[in-house]
């Protein structure tokens, strides 16, 4: 039996260049996703505050909506007023009663009416938080996807 000596044969690849254009690609997507994460929730924001799903007599709900930042990547909707909640998810059927004052003082069908306690029938939601986070989720659906394409190119 003869012995076959074989010989390695070494090519090394220079992928240097591809690295760069990785990095750089890398950071171009950064950029343009902090970018558009940012005009997303300020569209989110806008969306919010033009509703037409509630009745805001003191503007004190739409005046209260904006948004903050959570670390690096993170941003929340908030609406700050007190009956926020109230609107957003609506309410049971209750009863109001007068703390402050002797009589509740309202109007019925027009006519203004005093009473030391109410049934209130409730409220219905208005979700016009939760639409406003639709609204910015499907924005980012649609900007997202192009930022990375343009970026790899």
């Amino acid at each position: 039996m003869a012995l076959v000596e074989v010989a390695v044969i070494e090519v090394k690849v220079d992928t240097s260049a591809f690295v760069r254009w990785l990095r750089r690609a890398n950071e171009q997507v950064r950029i343009a996703a902090k970018q558009t994460l940012g005009q997303g929730v300020a569209l989110g924001v806008a969306h919010a505050k033009a509703t037409t799903k509630f009745k805001d007599r003191t503007t004190a709900l739409r005046k209260s909506i904006g948004r903050e930042p959570r670390g690096e990547w993170g941003w929340r909707l908030v609406a700050g007023a007190p009956h926020a909640r109230f609107v957003e998810s609506g309410t049971k059927p209750h009863v109001i009663e007068a703390r402050r004052a002797r009589a509740l003082r309202f109007v019925w069908h027009g006519e203004l009416r005093f009473a030391r306690r109410v049934n209130h029938p409730g409220t219905k939601p208005t979700h016009f938080m939760r639409d406003a986070a639709a609204e910015v989720e499907r924005f980012l659906d649609a900007r997202m996807g192009q930022h990375i394409t343009n970026a790899l190119r």
